[in-house]
């Protein structure tokens, strides 16, 4: 049952919260508009892979108990940040970074030692998801 990991978050969660997004993103319909960025200028193409990230995952990030909108995709990457230094985690976010068309490292930012700055801390994360 996803939604129990909504209150408790742990590493194996994220890798399959992480798995679960590389079978969404994998589907023909998704590689076909990410296949369209190709032509666009760079800001343009960070546009699009973020819209079709966003409605390709958005029911995904719902149920595994992060909420709508902004502010759930906010908590779910958060949630998975706050295992990267796991390698399962890493592993699997990469290859979700890699279905997206992007270089590992630049979609999670899991690869440095240096916390993006939209992204919380795990014990924000953690109490984020206890308030939910």
């Amino acid at each position: 049952d996803p939604t129990m990991f909504s209150s408790s978050f742990v590493a194996t969660a994220a890798v399959h919260l992480l798995r679960r997004m590389q079978e969404i993103l994998a589907g023909d319909r998704v590689q076909a508009v990410l296949k369209q960025r190709e032509t666009s200028t760079p800001t343009a193409m960070e546009r699009k892979v973020g819209l079709v990230f966003t409605a390709a995952c958005v029911d995904l990030v719902e149920e595994f108990g992060f909420g709508a909108g902004r502010a759930g995709f906010d908590r779910m990457f958060a949630a998975v940040y706050a295992f990267r230094h796991d390698a399962q985690v890493r592993e699997e976010a990469g290859k979700v970074e890699r279905s997206l068309g992007l270089e590992v490292g630049s979609w999670f930012r899991l690869e440095g030692d240096e916390e993006p700055a939209e992204q919380a801390t795990e014990e924000t994360a953690n109490e984020e998801l206890a308030a939910k």
